[in-house]
């Protein structure tokens, strides 16, 4: 009984902490910038940002879900220049900091890639994995940015709480049961 009350603590502290404090919702940037290494989106290396004359400057054009407390659209976000063979900080406002460890669509008007937001305020949002697409448009630099992050609701995070409970209480109740047929022996 003690084992299958640990295992609930257990549970129920996965449960209750999982989505605590993630960020969800979606960032979508606007700016313009300049190639490097080629003439066009299909053989750049890379592209440097730089909208308006700012540099490393991007505009919020939508904000939803977390980020709507964080940003406003039509302010101004820092957007660093983005290397494709290397990879590293994309974006950051306030305490807020997305990093790119995935890409993929190198030489195509669409890139997108996986990677992290992470808050460096103490307290602040826990670290989230995040979606990115940077699309290209017209014959320059001009590129429209999103990163978007997904946590899963409270209620499928109970579910699967509480599945992995009965699945626990369930292993630990059968090693508990005594068998009925092990005082005799085959004849």
């Amino acid at each position: 009984m003690k084992k299958l009350f640990s295992a609930l603590v257990i549970c129920f502290a996965m449960v209750s902490t999982a989505h605590a404090g993630a960020i969800s919702g979606e960032l979508q940037l606007m700016g313009t910038g300049t190639y490097v290494g080629g003439t066009d989106y299909s053989s750049a290396t890379g592209v440097n940002i730089s909208t308006f004359g700012l540099d490393d400057k991007a505009i919020v054009t939508r904000a939803t879900g977390g980020f709507s407390d964080v940003v406003t659209p039509g302010s101004f976000i820092n957007m660093y220049d983005i290397t494709f063979g290397a990879l590293g900080d994309v974006w950051e406002v306030g305490t807020l900091k997305f990093t790119l460890h995935s890409i993929t669509g190198i030489g195509s008007e669409v890139i997108a890639g996986i990677g992290k937001i992470t808050d460096s305020a103490v307290g602040g949002y826990e670290d989230v994995t995040a979606f990115f697409d940077l699309k290209f448009s017209g014959g320059g630099a001009a590129f429209t940015f999103a990163s978007s992050t997904s946590v899963p609701e409270p209620g499928t995070i109970l579910l699967m709480g509480l599945g992995l409970l009965f699945v626990v209480g369930g292993s630990l109740l059968k090693v508990n049961k005594p068998n009925k047929f092990a005082s005799y022996t085959a004849v």
